[in-house]
């Protein structure tokens, strides 16, 4: 058996106010896989700091999905696959328009 008293005036009082969700996107994403080879040091970080200072249009996130090392790739570098998620609040995207910068 449980029991339990719970205080609903407390617990309204520490409510927050504000909303803590945001609508579903009306438009949707597009996503583009990209694979580059690059030195053996360079990081996840180093490559999100490159993207944060060319800040890429309609950018809705960057996810590392692949690091290779082998075949094909020389021993100093590796390859790191980046899927690139692109969204427009107002408008469908086309090819055109989804990968370019905004100016700064």
């Amino acid at each position: 058996m449980l029991l339990a008293e719970l205080n609903l005036d407390l617990l309204l009082t520490r409510r927050s106010a504000a909303k803590s969700f945001k609508p579903l996107p009306a438009f949707p994403s597009i996503r583009r896989d990209v694979a580059m080879l690059v030195p053996e040091a360079t990081t996840h970080e180093a490559v999100l700091q490159v993207l944060k200072q060319a800040k890429p249009a309609n950018m809705e996130s960057v996810e590392l999905f692949d690091v290779f090392r082998g075949k094909n790739v020389p021993s100093s570098q590796k390859s790191m696959a980046y899927a690139f998620t692109y969204r427009h609040p107002e408008r469908t995207l086309t090819d055109a328009k989804s990968t370019r910068r905004t100016k700064s």
